[in-house]
């Protein structure tokens, strides 16, 4: 809410979201999102990053709200 003021959750039913999050390395979801996200399925997509510090993956996390009907 503090970053898009204007997304409202009357908006969210209505039109769905889609929430984004990378792990590791420090990153992680904020206390916001996690809420946001609770009781959907949350999805994980890695992808490999060798120039990445250690040679580490991108851990991207992520859950498709669907809108009400």
């Amino acid at each position: 809410a503090a970053f898009s003021p204007w997304i409202k959750p009357e908006r969210l039913r209505h039109e769905g979201a889609l929430l984004v999050w990378t792990e590791g390395r420090g990153a992680n979801a904020s206390p916001a999102l996690v809420a946001m996200a609770a009781g959907h399925e949350i999805r994980e997509r890695r992808i490999a990053f060798a120039h990445g510090k250690n040679g580490e993956d991108i851990v991207v996390k992520y859950v498709v709200l669907q809108p009400s009907p």
